[in-house]
């Protein structure tokens, strides 16, 4: 839907700020508190002439509080 630049930036400023967050498993239904130590965003896509484009792999740590 051409929103992922919005959400990592959402995620990176939750980073930044320490904030407390509840990480949801739909799997195993269960929610975990805690913050996000660090993110590492990986491009997989390559630019295109003419397209706003922006894609790739988010790696996420989190650590429980």
């Amino acid at each position: 839907d051409g929103r992922a630049a919005e959400y990592l930036n959402i995620l990176e400023n939750i980073e930044s700020q320490g904030d407390v967050i509840t990480l949801q498993d739909f799997i195993n239904n269960e929610s975990i508190r805690g913050v996000i130590e660090s993110i590492k965003f990986v491009g997989q896509t390559p630019p295109e002439r003419g397209v706003n484009n922006f894609g790739g792999i988010l790696e996420v740590q989190f650590r429980t509080v």
